[in-house]
């Protein structure tokens, strides 16, 4: 990314997800979207990968693909958390 800043005293630099605006609730379906919150609501934004749930959605166009909290993947948990369970 190009620095377009002028005062070079406050030098920053923006950092965007990967995943981008994954959670726009106009290009994902309202199931599966409720499924990947479900499963944020029971593991916690420390633990479970909302982004990352909502782009495969979208770019799926997945009617379900997590149904939280009954059925929550692992693809979207984080490594530190399934390791202590020796996944």
């Amino acid at each position: 990314m190009k620095d377009t800043n002028k005062d070079k005293r406050f030098k920053y630099e923006v950092q965007m997800s990967p995943y981008g605006l994954a959670c726009d609730p106009r290009d994902v379906r309202r199931s599966c979207l409720m499924g990947c919150l479900g499963c944020f609501e029971a593991f916690g934004g420390s633990t479970y990968n909302l982004a990352a749930c909502c782009y495969d959605c979208k770019i799926t166009d997945a009617v379900l693909i997590d149904d939280g909290p009954t059925r929550c993947s692992s693809k979207y948990l984080k490594p530190a958390f399934l390791s202590r369970f020796g996944k």
